[in-house]
């Protein structure tokens, strides 16, 4: 074990250099963060850069907050090497390599931690009997779910989505001076098109999209709930790339697949444990009337809904904006849509109500209406990516 945990931690035999390129926004969330007692939470879909988020903030917490490399330890949660091992038999191995006495302050990194048996009764455990910074990511929201409520009132969580349109252009090298509108929009519509995985948008291959939908599908739910029937599940993932923002009810997905009712809100809950998708519940003051109705659903990444389904301006438009709120909502704020004698509004929050409308589409008169009807302190036409930044820092 001893081997491992020095080839995992490079840092303590030289000096590093900063992986890829940086995303300030959750690198300055996640160093403020740390200053906390709480133990912090990375989660989000596989490979959309946890780990190097990870990487990138030990690097400046040794460079720059001039952090002694040896009392910073990293690991990955699902190396077979920690598989029968306890974190505290991870940590007796580590003090003994850096010379670390019990009562020293040093960072704990855990990458994937759900792969470490019994981890929310350690981390409890650490949290409560020494001084330690502990950062976990994870990439399924079911493995954080504390069932013996071990770690209430102890850990903050900071979730991580696909690149924004300006990260996407710096990953791309692209510089758009501001006056070249045109340039502007051909390359927002390839972001639209190709989403915002950052290993995709660096590489461009197709098929890592692929890889990476067929790694979760079949690694993170099909292998981990047990499930059988993997060609439902797979049809289900498709059918909804294709149905993204229109309202649809479990019954009609059911028939559609030819499946069990039950079976297709099982498999849903799946994709959303994994971040792969969103459901976006009709907005009502009746708790019923908005469990009972069709369902609109999103998906984490415009890239991959356009590998399996059509690429339509519009709905991958739609899809980014219903992100981009997801992302910029206040804790325990639901995102919703509003539906009312047939005329639909695209999203309504506590404090906003928008409509995705790209490029030079417009409301129609009754969407018009009812739109000026509703009561909201921010009301917007999102049209381009101008307003999807306006979104982000109202």
């Amino acid at each position: 074990m001893e081997e491992t945990l020095v080839r995992f931690n490079p840092h303590w035999k030289k000096k590093i250099e900063v992986e890829g390129y940086l995303r300030e926004e959750y690198l300055e969330k996640i160093l403020e963060k740390l200053n906390g007692k709480e133990i912090l939470f990375l989660t989000g879909m596989r490979r959309i850069g946890k780990t190097t988020l990870i990487k990138q903030t030990i690097s400046d917490l040794i460079n720059e907050k001039k952090v002694p490399p040896r009392k910073i330890l990293f690991l990955s949660g699902d190396n077979l090497v920690f598989s029968d091992k306890t974190i505290f038999e991870i940590i007796d191995a580590y003090r003994k390599i850096n010379e670390i006495k019990n009562d020293e302050t040093f960072y704990l990194f855990i990458d994937e931690v759900n792969y470490l048996k019994d981890f929310n009764q350690q981390l409890k455990n650490l949290y409560d009997s020494w001084n330690l910074k502990i950062l976990c990511s994870s990439s399924n929201a079911s493995y954080l779910n504390d069932k013996k409520a071990f770690l209430t009132g102890r850990t903050t969580t900071i979730e991580v989505y696909p690149l924004s349109y300006a990260e996407f252009l710096k990953f791309r090298g692209l510089k758009v001076p501001k006056h070249d509108a045109s340039l502007n929009r051909k390359y927002f519509e390839e972001y639209l098109k190709h989403g915002g995985i950052p290993q995709y948008v660096i590489k461009q291959d197709p098929q890592y999209l692929t890889d990476v939908v067929n790694s979760i599908i079949e690694k993170d739910i099909i292998l981990h709930y047990k499930i059988r029937d993997e060609g439902t599940i797979k049809e289900l993932f498709k059918l909804l790339c294709s149905r993204v923002g229109k309202p649809t009810s479990y019954n009609k997905l059911s028939k559609i697949l030819n499946a069990k009712f039950e079976t297709v809100r099982k498999y849903l809950t799946y994709f959303e444990k994994t971040y792969l998708f969103f459901s976006c519940e009709r907005f009502s003051k009746s708790r019923n009337e908005s469990m009972t109705s069709p369902r609109k659903f999103y998906v984490i990444d415009t890239g991959l809904k356009n590998i399996v389904s059509h690429f339509e301006k519009d709905s991958s438009f739609e899809n980014l904006v219903f992100i981009n709120l997801l992302k910029n909502r206040k804790p325990f704020e639901n995102v919703n849509y509003y539906l009312k004698n047939g005329i639909e509004i695209d999203f309504i929050t506590k404090q906003y109500l928008i409509e995705a409308k790209y490029g030079d589409s417009k409301l129609t008169e009754k969407q018009s209406q009812l739109f000026n009807k509703i009561k909201r302190k921010n009301k917007q036409i999102i049209k381009s990516y101008k307003d999807l930044e306006k979104l982000g820092n109202n």
